[in-house]
């Protein structure tokens, strides 16, 4: 499914950060124009970014923001369905 971060989306991902805190995994896709060539703690701030700006919109506790991004995998890239041949 595709969707924005944005603010009508809150319905969703309060639900899905529910999920998510249960023990799902959230595979988030994040378009990054130039992701080749960053340098290792470049993205992994992109990735807590990324991470940060969807639990923050998923009315959780500090508490369970931290158990629940353990299971949020976040994929840089330019553009997905070259990097994976489709």
């Amino acid at each position: 499914m595709g969707s924005s971060l944005g603010l009508t989306d809150q319905y969703w991902w309060e639900l899905i950060g529910k999920r998510v805190l249960g023990g799902s995994l959230l595979i988030i896709f994040k378009f990054q124009n130039k992701v080749n060539g960053l340098e290792t703690h470049k993205k992994g701030r992109m990735i807590r970014s990324v991470k940060a700006e969807f639990l923050s919109k998923s009315n959780l506790s500090k508490e369970e923001k931290e158990k629940a991004a353990n299971n949020i995998i976040v994929h840089l890239s330019k553009n997905l369905f070259e990097e994976y041949g489709s």
